[in-house]
């Protein structure tokens, strides 16, 4: 489990090498349906990953 990294925009849970984030919809509920996982590179640069959800 990544740990909880308190952020102004959005939530985020990171271990310094994956972040992985929920934005806010209507800056009140989080929208689970659209999450982001970035791959955080030694050189300072993030790669982006799809997150697909599956029922």
């Amino acid at each position: 489990m990544l740990p909880y990294s308190p952020r102004v925009s959005f939530i985020s849970f990171s271990d310094k090498k994956w972040d992985f984030r929920y934005t806010f919809k209507d800056n009140i509920k989080i929208n689970e349906e659209e999450p982001t996982l970035y791959e955080l590179t030694p050189n300072g640069k993030y790669i982006s990953h799809e997150c697909i959800l599956k029922n």
